[in-house]
Formats: structure tokens, C-alpha cells, sequence
């Protein structure tokens, strides 16, 4: 039992350094890759979010939009899949 008991130490011990039983560096996620990761998808997502639907297409015209009922929103504006309203892309000045 002592001889497997060594064995098994010497391994762990290998594992904690990063190194595995041949002694090459064994493959590991780095913190900094996965910080490269976090921030190249935050910024994928933050930038290509479709533009909200403005103010002037959200109220109605006694409060200075171009709606005459609140329900003709559904003409400028459609439904995304977070819940908010985006400006359909006829309406898109660009």
C-alpha cells in the first residue's frame, strides 16, 4: 500500500504545478483567456444590438408622438425576443 499511496502523491503533486505524469505542460484555460473571451462577447452583443424604438414612435401625438392610438406602435416598431420594441427597418433613417 505504501508503494500506490507514493504514486498517487507524486501525481496530484504534478497536477497542482501543471505539469502532468510525462512532465509537459498540460493544456489549461488561463483566467486571461477567459477574460479575452467574456470581453470579445460582451462587445459582440453591446454592438450589435438592433436599435430601440424611439421615443417619437412609442407615445401618442397628444404627447408630441405620431401615434393616434397607443396600439399603432406595431406599425413602426416590432417585438425583438428581449422583450423590447426595435424600430422596424423601413424606419431607419440611414
Amino acid at each position: 500500500m505504501g508503494v500506490h499511496d507514493n504514486h498517487a502523491q507524486h501525481i496530484k503533486t504534478k497536477e497542482r504545478t501543471g505539469k502532468n505524469i510525462e512532465g509537459k505542460e498540460s493544456e489549461m484555460i488561463t483566467t486571461i483567456n477567459l477574460l479575452i473571451v467574456g470581453v470579445a462577447l460582451f462587445s459582440y452583443f453591446a454592438f450589435t444590438s438592433p436599435e430601440p424604438c424611439p421615443r417619437k414612435y412609442r407615445v401618442t401625438q397628444e404627447k408630441g408622438g405620431v401615434l393616434v392610438n397607443p396600439t399603432d406602435i406595431h406599425r413602426y416598431c416590432e417585438l425583438d425576443y428581449g422583450g423590447k420594441f426595435v424600430l422596424k427597418d423601413e424606419f431607419k433613417e440611414n
